[in-house]
């Protein structure tokens, strides 16, 4: 009798813990937007330069990007996150990414910020485009309900090269997910 008890017990402490495996956050897919961002040395010899900023009203957007908020509000923002990057010579590079609510209103804003001198990108996202300007470098794409911008203050190619390694990331971070950390160790922990 008392085995079967214990049998009975581990079978539920194992259903459990598979269904809390299966709705865990990051488990489905499911991500915060700050999740997306690369950490400190993920691309070698960049390091964030300060915290992230992670607006989620019309108005703390407005308060991070002043003006340039309107085109992403008309469009259904849900939320974004900001991170600037700085590597050892102290070049600037500037991740921005967007929840548009939907594919469609992501692809309205990524076609509306388009100035016509961008060439296509192959390989990242849903549509991608890159371009140069006076000072700066700079790649757009979007990806299902996101749109991502990045800049690098320099436009030499190890720039650009460093600019592209962080697209591909966020890119790849929003078709598999990192799991968060903090799921997994309370997973471990409750069944030590």
């Amino acid at each position: 009798m008392k085995n079967r008890i214990f049998r009975a017990g581990g079978l539920s402490l194992g259903l459990l813990t598979v269904v809390f495996i299966c709705f865990a956050p990051g488990a489905t897919g499911a991500f915060e937007l700050p999740d997306l961002l690369p950490e400190d040395g993920a691309i070698e010899g960049w390091v964030r330069a300060g915290d992230y900023k992670y607006p989620q009203t019309a108005d703390s957007l407005q308060a991070v990007i002043n003006g340039a908020a309107d085109l992403f509000l008309r469009h259904d923002f849900k939320g974004a996150v900001f991170q600037d990057y700085m590597d050892t010579s102290f070049v600037l590079l500037s991740l921005a990414i967007y929840d548009q609510t939907s594919p469609d209103q992501a692809k309205a804003v990524y076609d509306s910020t388009a100035l016509g001198t961008e060439e296509p990108v192959g390989g990242l996202g849903d549509e991608a485009r890159m371009d140069e300007h006076l000072f700066d470098f700079q790649i757009e794409f979007r990806r299902g309900e996101f749109y991502v911008k990045g800049t690098v203050m320099n436009r030499t190619n190890p720039y650009k090269t460093a600019l592209r390694d962080f697209m591909i990331m966020v890119d790849g971070r929003m078709v598999a997910p990192v799991p968060q950390q903090s799921s997994w160790g309370q997973i471990k922990a409750r069944h030590r």
